[in-house]
């Protein structure tokens, strides 16, 4: 991933590529198992404070890169978003 970055690929294209060298879902199955969704599976929370503690201690497990990979992710989304009218777009 750091090869891709360091040669000024986005992050949607550093996934591409590495899913066609790797194999479809390389990256979008890691990806996945980094997910809020999947951390919070199977938890149940007592209180408000409980659950705002837990999806800070989630935020604080992830690098700098996990953040920045997101973002660069959010043009592609929005374009998404506008090829369907506003509708709902599928992943």
């Amino acid at each position: 991933m750091l090869y891709h970055f360091e040669k000024g690929n986005t992050a949607d294209e550093a996934f591409r590529n590495i899913n066609e060298l790797f194999g479809e879902e390389t990256i979008g199955s890691t990806v996945k198992e980094c997910s809020l969704k999947n951390w919070m599976m199977n938890k149940v929370y007592e209180d408000l404070d409980e659950l705002v503690d837990d999806v800070k201690a989630w935020i604080a497990s992830k690098n700098r890169d996990f953040f920045v990979c997101g973002i660069d992710m959010l043009p592609s989304k929005w374009e998404t978003v506008i090829e369907v009218d506003g509708e709902y777009a599928p992943e």
